[in-house]
């Protein structure tokens, strides 16, 4: 007899627990969903020395580019680039012969016009952007086709331009 009390209230309270879980799953329902928030999607840039992609949050940039890692931003390109200048390219270089490796820099002295040090004039004077009346003498050099790999301002500031 002990054993069918048993068994009717275990039933009963099967029976109860399946109702209980029931309205409580029809609530949890009846209640208004809240989407979570869309992602936002992120700006993918461009490491300039590996191609790899990645988050602009991700990436150093530096003087207009963007680089995985310091190593990267640090070092000399396969297109011949430094990271760490700033490029200002010019249009007048050769083609460089495939079998010679470069392993010398040739550092200049140079002041346009000469003896004076504003900014500016030579690297518009490396990429043929030159103004000739901004000072007589520019009118004598315009036309040459010259420049340099690199050149460091008088600020110290180093930019390239020919990789």
């Amino acid at each position: 007899m002990l054993k069918w009390i048993l068994l009717a209230l275990g039933l009963g309270f099967a029976y109860w627990w399946f109702v209980v879980k029931k309205k409580r799953d029809q609530e949890k329902s009846a209640e208004p969903k809240v989407a979570p928030p869309p992602l936002k999607a992120k700006r993918m840039v461009s490491c300039s020395y590996c191609d790899l992609h990645l988050p602009e949050e991700d990436a150093i940039a530096w003087d207009g580019r963007y680089y995985c890692c310091v190593d990267h931003r640090d070092s000399l390109s396969q297109k011949g680039w430094w990271g760490k200048a700033q490029w200002r390219a010019s249009p007048n270089f050769d083609e460089r012969p495939t079998q010679i490796e470069p392993d010398l820099v040739v550092i200049h002295h140079i002041s346009l016009p000469p003896g004076q040090f504003a900014r500016g004039h030579i690297i518009d004077f490396f990429q043929n952007k030159l103004d000739p009346r901004a000072h007589p003498y520019f009118e004598q050099i315009v036309q040459q086709k010259v420049s340099s790999h690199f050149l460091i301002d008088r600020d110290g500031q180093l930019v390239q331009l020919v990789s």
